[in-house]
């Protein structure tokens, strides 16, 4: 019941990355934030079907980074320094590979990413709404103001699916080990 409603999330998170991804494309020219984000929406559509190591390590590496390179953007934008996101891409990559060799070995699950997912694409989409009463909707989607109102505005919704999806994740387990006693 869970993990198929977890599945359906990540065919969503999928269609908004698509849609997100011919965005950054067309109208920001961003291909590594567009590659990171359709990379790490697929490996966790593949990790629900296919749960191993590898693969849970590059579903959070990837995610992260983009996250990582996402707050780093914005912060730069605003012209405000997060102290906890390093300055140097090289320091960002270590805390990624950090990130997910930690998942890895810990056997995470991937339910936490598909909601964090989920709450960036429809916080993007209601940034998107504000602003496109000044501008066409699908050059709004995805571009650098969106994201910036997204992280700026509404980060306390980012780690509220966050959260969540760490109670589910650890409810999911709990079910897991109910039905496995039985």
């Amino acid at each position: 019941m869970y993990l198929s409603i977890i599945r359906k999330i990540d065919i969503f998170n999928i269609l908004f990355a698509l849609f997100g991804a011919m965005a950054l494309w067309i109208y920001e020219g961003a291909w590594l934030e567009l590659s990171v984000m359709l990379t790490s929406t697929l490996l966790l559509l593949i990790s629900k079907y296919k749960y191993n190591r590898p693969i849970i390590f590059f579903a959070y590496f990837f995610s992260t980074l983009f996250f990582a390179i996402l707050f780093a953007k914005t912060s730069e934008e605003f012209s405000v320094r997060f102290s906890l996101i390093p300055s140097s891409i090289y320091g960002l990559i270590g805390i990624t590979i950090l990130i997910g060799l930690v998942a890895a070995a810990a056997r995470f699950g991937t339910s936490t990413l598909s909601l964090v997912w989920l709450t960036l694409h429809l916080l993007v989409f209601f940034a998107t709404l504000q602003m496109s009463q000044y501008t066409s909707f699908f050059k709004a989607f995805w571009s650098s103001n969106a994201q910036m109102i997204a992280v700026q505005e509404y980060y306390p919704f980012i780690v509220m699916g966050m959260l969540i999806g760490v109670f589910l994740e650890k409810f999911q387990m709990e079910l897991m080990r109910d039905y496995k006693n039985r």
